[in-house]
Parts: structure tokens; C-alpha cells; sequence
């Protein structure tokens, strides 16, 4: 995100989509990305350091089988 301040950006997420906006006077760019069911979309996180935007998405943890009680 060169040419913007980390007060610029704005990232918004939800099950399906994240969404970075950054605007700065008349300079404005916005990305989308979609997210797939293996996202976990509470758990991302970003930085930004020397203009460099990183956004971390991680896995949702699933186990490959679980027992479910007979009630």
C-alpha cells in the first residue's frame, strides 16, 4: 500500500469476503478477495510496515474426525 499511511486502510472481513480500502486525498484503491470455507475469517490479522500491507489468513482448525455423543 505505498503512498498510504496505515490510518488510510481499512479492512473489513466477513465469511465470504475481504475487503481492503485505502483512500488518501484523491488517491483511493479497494481490493477484494474471496475467502474459501477453509478461512476462519475472525482470526486474520494485519500489519503494516514501510508501506507494505500483510494480511494473514489462517485455517480454520479441523479435525479430521471427531466422535459425536448419541443423545
Amino acid at each position: 500500500m505505498a503512498g498510504f499511511a496505515k490510518k488510510d486502510v481499512d479492512i473489513t472481513a466477513n465469511k465470504d469476503i475481504l475487503k481492503i480500502e485505502a483512500s488518501k486525498g484523491e488517491k483511493k484503491k479497494t481490493f477484494s478477495i474471496s475467502l474459501n470455507d477453509l478461512v476462519s475469517p475472525e482470526d486474520i490479522t494485519s500489519k503494516m510496515s514501510n508501506g507494505l500491507l500483510t494480511v494473514t489468513m489462517p485455517k480454520k482448525q479441523i479435525k479430521e474426525s471427531f466422535a459425536i455423543k448419541i443423545q
